[in-house]
C-alpha cells in the first residue's frame, strides 16, 4: 500500500479531483472518469487566430515543412541506431522512475511534458488558422498523472487539402518543440559558462531498495552523500563513475552527513549499484531553474522527435502519408504508410525490450 503515499499518485489524485470539479461546473464541456479527463473550450481561439496573421508564420510554414521531413528520417534512424547498439533509443517517459541509471524527476518532468504539449498544440492551431482552416476547440486533458493539451481541427477540411501545406501543419508542433528545446539548451549552456557558482549540487538519499545491504543498514531518507571510499561525490555522474570501478558483491564505504556505512554493492542492468534511491539537489534557486530548463529542453526535443516517428496516426505518420501522396494515389499512399508504421512499431518494441536486458 506504499504507492498510496507516493508523490506521483498523490499528484494524480489532485489532478483527478480538479477535473471532477470542472465537470461539475462546466458540465458538457468536460469529459471525466477517474483516470482520464478532458476540458474543451472555444475561449482563446481568437488570440491564436490573430497571432496566425503575423507574416512570420509564412516563413515558419516552410521551416516546418523541411524540419518535419528531417525529423521523420532522424526518428527512424534513431530506432535503427538503438537496435544496432542494443540500447533503447525510445523509452517510456514515466516521471519519478529510473531508466538505465537515469533518474527521471517527478514534478520537473510533469511540468516539462505539459509545456511541451501546450506549445506543440498551439503551433498546430496557428498554422491551421494561417491556412484559413477551422479549429473546433482546444483545451487540456489528463491521463493518469500526465497533463497535456490538444487542438481539434476540422478533419473534413483537411482530407483533400494541399498535401504540402498539410505536411507543414502536421509537423508544426514537433518543429516548435525541436526549436524551443534547442534554444533552452543554448540558454543553459550560456548560463553555466558565465556564472561561476552555477551547477553546485549534492545527492540526497530518498530511500533504499528492499532486501539490500543498504536497506538493512537503516539508512534514513534525507541523508546527504558526502563521499564514496573517501572520494567526494556531488552529482549522479560522479557517483556512477566511481561505482563503475567496482563489481556487484564488492563493499564500499559510504559517508553521509549523519554516519558512515559499509555497503555491499548489488547488480542492476549489469552494473554495480548501492541499492539506494537518489535525487540530485541544487544549492540555489538559479541552479534549480537551470536544472528545470534543461529538462524542459530535453523533453521538448525528445517528444518532438518521437512524435514524428513514421507511425500513423502520430503527426509523423500523417505527414509521411501526405508526403507519399505527392507521388502516389491515396490508396497506395495509405498502404505504404501502414506498412512503414507496422515496421516502425516492431522496431520500437525491440528497442524497448533492451530495457530488460
Amino acid at each position: 500500500m506504499e504507492f498510496l503515499y507516493h508523490p506521483l499518485f498523490l499528484f494524480f489524485l489532485s489532478v483527478s479531483f480538479l477535473f471532477l470539479i470542472l465537470k461539475i461546473i462546466k458540465k458538457e464541456k468536460v469529459e471525466y472518469n477517474f483516470i482520464f479527463g478532458m476540458y474543451r473550450t472555444e475561449k482563446g481561439l481568437g488570440w491564436i487566430k490573430r497571432l496566425s496573421e503575423k507574416k512570420f508564420w509564412e516563413h515558419y510554414e516552410k521551416i516546418s515543412f523541411y524540419l518535419g521531413i528531417f525529423m521523420i528520417i532522424i526518428s527512424f534512424l534513431l530506432v535503427l541506431y538503438g537496435i544496432i547498439k542494443v540500447q533503447p533509443s525510445f523509452v517510456p517517459l514515466i516521471p519519478g522512475t529510473e531508466i538505465k541509471g537515469i533518474q527521471i524527476p517527478l514534478f520537473e518532468t510533469i511540468i516539462a511534458i505539459f509545456i511541451t504539449a501546450f506549445i506543440h498544440e498551439i503551433s498546430h492551431a496557428i498554422l491551421l488558422f494561417k491556412n484559413n482552416l477551422s479549429v473546433k476547440n482546444w483545451g487540456f486533458f489528463f491521463l493518469g498523472p500526465f497533463l497535456g493539451a490538444f487542438v481539434e481541427p476540422n478533419e473534413d477540411e483537411l482530407k483533400d487539402y494541399n498535401e504540402k501545406k498539410k505536411i507543414s501543419i502536421f509537423s508544426a508542433g514537433s518543429s516548435t518543440n525541436l526549436i524551443f528545446g534547442g534554444i533552452l539548451f543554448i540558454i543553459v549552456f550560456i548560463l553555466l559558462s558565465i556564472l561561476p557558482n552555477v551547477g553546485k549540487s549534492y545527492l540526497i538519499i530518498t530511500g533504499t531498495i528492499p532486501n539490500t545491504s543498504a536497506y538493512y543498514l537503516n539508512i534514513s531518507p534525507g541523508e546527504k552523500i558526502i563521499s564514496i571510499n573517501g572520494i567526494e561525490v556531488k552529482t549522479i555522474k560522479e557517483l556512477n563513475n566511481i561505482l563503475s570501478r567496482y563489481k556487484p558483491g564488492d563493499t564500499v564505504l559510504l559517508e553521509t552527513n549523519k554516519s558512515v556505512y559499509n555497503i555491499t554493492l548489488i547488480e542492476k542492468n549489469g552494473k554495480a549499484i548501492m541499492g539506494v534511491y537518489l535525487v540530485q539537489v541544487y544549492e540555489t534557486r538559479l541552479n534549480y531553474l537551470i536544472y528545470l530548463l534543461g529538462w524542459i529542453g530535453m523533453i521538448n526535443i525528445g517528444i518532438g522527435i518521437a512524435n514524428m516517428l513514421p507511425i500513423y496516426p502520430l503527426d509523423g505518420g500523417r505527414a509521411l502519408e501526405s508526403l507519399l501522396r505527392l507521388r502516389f494515389n491515396k490508396e497506395r499512399s495509405r498502404k505504404i504508410t501502414i506498412y512503414i508504421s507496422a515496421l516502425t512499431i516492431l522496431l520500437i518494441l525491440i528497442n524497448i525490450s533492451f530495457l530488460f536486458i
